[in-house]
């Protein structure tokens, strides 16, 4: 006979979870705490704003463009808008369309500028205006033709 010990099932029963360290100390471990409190504050963070950015439609450089948002009373008063090239690069910023827009407008006509080269890899960013870091929407990824 085995010696099997059974555990009944309680709201209170903790479970652990073992996380070994790389061997490779450069390699750094995220303490798994941090990390769920990040992924919950993540997820309130989005569900706090409502703020949509839509792509423009057709975008040529050096012509004139519309673009369009939504947002609900919770969002910012303002936002400033900028135009990225390859969203993954954080150097990528190519110009800003717009500063201290207000929110509740929806939309705004925008000149992109000439020297913008064509591309497929473009994405516009809404930010806060007090710390730029702070992102509000962004885009989906769209083409400017030349």
């Amino acid at each position: 006979m085995h010696n099997v010990r059974s555990v009944p099932f309680t709201p209170f029963n903790r479970v652990s979870v073992t996380i070994k360290a790389s061997a490779d100390p450069k390699i750094p471990l995220i303490h798994s705490r941090l990390a769920m409190r990040f992924i919950i504050l993540s997820s309130l963070l989005t569900l706090a704003s409502a703020f949509t950015l839509d792509g423009p439609t057709n975008p040529t450089a050096g012509e004139v463009t519309e673009i369009h948002w939504t947002s609900t009373a919770k969002d910012p008063a303002t936002f400033d808008l900028f135009l990225l090239n390859n969203p993954n690069d954080p150097f990528s910023l190519v110009a800003v369309l717009g500063e201290n827009l207000e929110t509740d407008l929806g939309e705004i006509h925008t000149l992109l500028p000439a020297s913008i080269p064509a591309g497929n890899t473009y994405q516009l960013r809404a930010v806060n205006p007090e710390n730029v870091d702070m992102v509000l929407a962004f885009s989906p990824v769209f083409a400017i033709a030349a």
